[in-house]
């Protein structure tokens, strides 16, 4: 991957009506970023939703993980994280 100043991290559960939007609101930034989205165990189509951006991206990172609560999925992601500056949006 290029140089990345932010890393964007997007918690995300059961988000299908809003995932789309909030990935959407990060990709038209005008700096080298990355996204990292952690799929908090969604039972919904989130998981669809959130791979496909994926597959035609290559600035977005996408990790399923079983639900254990936000908190814990913006640590995962920040584990993850390669950019000089964080930030997070939520779904």
């Amino acid at each position: 991957m290029k140089h990345v100043e932010v890393s964007v991290i997007i918690p995300v559960h059961n988000g299908a009506d809003y995932i789309a939007q909030a990935i959407d609101s990060a990709l038209i930034q005008d700096v080298p970023l990355e996204i990292i989205i952690v799929d908090d165990g969604s039972t919904d189509c989130t998981r669809n939703i959130i791979d496909k951006y994926a597959k035609k991206d290559s600035r977005i990172k996408v990790f399923h993980k079983k639900n254990e609560g936000v908190s814990i999925a913006r640590n995962f992601a920040l584990n993850q994280a390669c950019g000089a500056y964080v930030t997070f949006i939520d779904s």
